[in-house]
């Protein structure tokens, strides 16, 4: 997974906007990254090199942010962003064939296949506003405005089969959109799109030591390219005698979605240990977390991929580390966190 910077002109604006605040207003100054990978049908190392799949799992989702921000005494915080994200579903049977195919350590038989996929890199500017009432309600609303450069939006459906010579065939219908083609090397597209995305977060403060609240993530995500690249039709390996298999390609326009990202939190806070509770809903891929913190540091479980978190936290740094093996080669589950910040005075 390829992270690239943050265009310089961005950073400038970023700098200049800083730099042209008075400390009376300037609050904080901040960068993050964060990249993480879940599929549980295939081992981290493998999607790294040569995809291998067991027929365990039905996705594979990938991302990674990086930004910088920076807060006013208004409590209203501006930034920049640079994100890819990486949404692939498919039947487990998909997943088994085209990871095992390659290896010839299938069995024969017959194969239905399914895959959609729905990625791209993007890069923003964002506003987020924080607005507290009756002294017990938080709100924040956080707005981007999408520069989106490379994209894939597709699905195929079809049936693979395998001979018991260990020979193959496979033909499916094919929709795929995108700027650069990553199924059949044709000439690329110099592709951009514009759109929109917005996260909205709700919390409670019940008491001093309780806080419960609700967020949802990419609410409202569009991206409209034009033009895109559409190949659309059937595909076929090795091309079959006398059946029409044809697939055409054109230029279109797409409006491209991903899915929202609803969560539910709740932080319980007994003298200096914080008790913490979330629950995500990230399409197919779910999360129940139950964590601990004190003294700076953080130990958390999720239980239904069984992952587990370490962290620390301080008031310039936060680091964060989440995996279900620490051997790469072995993991399903990954996901690296750093955060900085700077005050002023």
């Amino acid at each position: 997974m390829a992270v690239t910077l943050i265009k310089p002109c961005y950073l400038v604006i970023l700098i200049l906007i800083t730099l042209s605040t008075s400390k009376s207003q300037a609050e904080q100054l901040g960068f993050y990254f964060d990249a993480h990978l879940n599929s549980p049908a295939s081992k981290l190392n493998d999607v790294i090199g040569n995809w291998k799949s067991s027929s365990r799992g039905d996705y594979a989702y990938g991302g990674a942010r990086m930004g910088s921000w920076f807060k006013l005494k208004s409590n209203v915080i501006f930034g920049i962003e640079k994100r890819i994200s990486h949404y692939i579903d498919f039947t487990p049977v998909t997943a088994f064939f085209y990871g095992q195919l390659e290896e010839e350590s299938i069995p024969a038989g017959v194969y239905g296949l399914d895959l959609s996929v729905n990625s791209n890199s993007t890069e923003s500017l964002f506003v987020q506003y924080e607005y507290v009432f009756s002294g017990k309600y938080l709100v924040k609303l956080k707005a981007y405005g999408l520069i989106g450069n490379l994209v894939q939006i597709g699905r195929i459906v079809g049936e693979g089969e395998v001979g018991v010579d260990d020979s193959y065939t496979y033909q499916y219908e094919l929709d795929y959109q995108y700027g650069e083609d990553y199924l059949f090397d044709k000439p690329s597209l110099a592709t951009k799109g514009y759109g929109h995305s917005f996260d909205v977060t709700l919390s409670y403060r019940y008491s001093n030591s309780l806080v419960f609240g609700f967020a949802l993530e990419d609410f409202f995500y569009r991206i409209y390219w034009s033009p895109i690249n559409q190949d659309r039709g059937c595909v076929a390996r090795p091309s079959p005698e006398g059946t029409l298999c044809v697939l055409r390609s054109q230029q279109v326009s797409k409006t491209q979605q991903l899915p929202h990202i609803p969560t539910l939190f709740g932080r319980y806070k007994f003298k200096s240990t914080e008790l913490e509770f979330k629950a995500v809903d990230r399409a197919r891929h779910d999360e129940i977390w139950i964590g601990l913190k004190a003294d700076h540091l953080e130990l958390a479980l999720e239980g239904v991929n069984e992952v587990f978190k370490i962290g620390y936290q301080s008031e310039p740094l936060k680091v964060e580390w989440s995996f279900d093996d620490y051997r790469h080669q072995k993991a399903n589950h990954w996901q690296i966190s750093l955060a900085t910040q700077w005050a002023f005075q």
